[in-house]
């Protein structure tokens, strides 16, 4: 089988590379192919320099630019897409059964595929789009594009998956479609295979995401400005130096650690003892449960999208956003070290039993051969 794998919009093995994420992607069409012998054509919006980044014979890359010239314009980029389909349909028509859309907003470049190569589309969400956008604050344009983007992906495809049960009742609410398309697929991590919860640090946080107004960190920095507990967040975004100040302004000590691999990320979350995600709202979480399978304990945020991953005080914390919520939590585990082993082992057996590659990569094989059959 060879799925026709498509990047979200402006996306490229270099932008998974420099974002630290590229090694992560790859183990996942390597478990296909190595345990159901899927092999995947990836097309990308890089140029000829996207070849470099994988040399194997279960992955063919197809950049955009490798065929027009390279433009920083988006609305070019836009338009190239759309053209692209056509330029490619010879080559596709005999050489791919699946046309897999990675985020919603590659969705038009495999609709358009699917309808003139007559191949299943299978639309995989992270989040969902529209809802962001609301939350971002987006304005009117921006949110009626995703809503509209949706609801024609909802049609035209065979297959659309979300990662958490709060996108699978949203959109099943407030969408019109064949409700036998919709489909729950979480996120997944790597198995862990070993549970280790000595000479972890106690007294500093680790959080991992975007510096952006969504991810809450200012939350955190609030709660623990009176306490003996340090703050370290491993990520980069606009936020940044206002955190620093911040962090500064509360005599609280924060170390912000901006570029980081995939592996060195799952390395990390060995070293601590407490996960926190104050965030105002999340798609799946894949740092929680990567968190959690590492036998950290996570404190998230009380959200639909936390609770569905969280029991509160089996494996893991749920904490509100009033004064002293995350302080209380923090100061109680802290004081109860067979509290602490109870929901740290309760998370690692969860996380990976419920999140693991091997039963996201068998759930996703199921679902190819279901569409495929369907469709011949």
């Amino acid at each position: 089988m060879k799925v026709f794998y498509i990047s979200g919009f402006r996306y490229s093995l270099k932008v998974w590379d420099v974002s630290g994420s590229l090694g992560r992607e790859l183990m996942y069409f390597e478990k296909l192919y190595k345990d159901f012998k899927v092999k995947h054509a990836i097309f990308t919006y890089g140029d000829v320099d996207e070849l470099n980044y994988v040399n194997n014979e279960y992955i063919t890359i197809y950049p955009m630019f490798s065929m027009f010239k390279k433009t920083e314009s988006k609305i070019m980029t836009f338009i190239l897409s759309i053209v692209y389909p056509f330029k490619v349909r010879k080559e596709l028509k005999n050489n791919i059964d699946i046309i897999k859309v990675n985020q919603l907003t590659g969705a038009w470049v495999g609709i358009i595929l699917s309808i003139i190569l007559k191949k299943p589309l299978y639309v995989r969400t992270g989040y969902d789009q529209y809802l962001f956008s609301i939350k971002d604050g987006k304005n009117f344009f921006k949110r009626m594009f995703f809503y509209f983007l949706t609801y024609i992906a909802l049609i035209f495809c065979d297959i659309y998956s979300v990662t958490s049960k709060s996108d699978f009742k949203f959109i099943t609410n407030k969408y019109r479609f064949n409700k036998s398309k919709l489909i729950y697929r979480p996120n997944w991590i790597p198995v862990n295979k070993s549970f280790n919860s000595k000479n972890r640090n106690t007294k500093t946080i680790l959080s991992v995401g975007r510096l952006e107004e969504q991810k809450n960190f200012k939350f955190i920095i609030d709660e623990i400005k009176n306490t003996d507990f340090s703050l370290e967040i491993i990520g980069d975004g606009s936020l940044k130096e206002d955190l620093k100040w911040y962090a500064k302004e509360n005599n609280v000590n924060l170390k912000i650690i901006s570029k980081i691999n995939y592996f060195e990320l799952l390395e990390k979350y060995n070293d601590y003892q407490y996960f926190v995600l104050p965030s105002f709202y999340e798609g799946n979480p894949k740092v929680l449960i990567e968190a959690m399978s590492k036998g950290c304990i996570a404190l998230a945020s009380n959200i639909s999208n936390h609770t569905e991953i969280i029991k509160n005080n089996e494996n893991g914390i749920i904490f509100d956003f009033s004064e002293g919520s995350l302080t209380n939590y923090l100061e109680k585990l802290d004081k109860n070290i067979d509290l602490r082993k109870n929901i740290a082992l309760n998370a690692y057996e969860e996380a990976n039993l419920k999140f693991s590659i091997d039963k996201a990569a068998m759930s996703e094989y199921e679902d190819y051969k279901l569409v495929c059959k369907v469709n011949n």
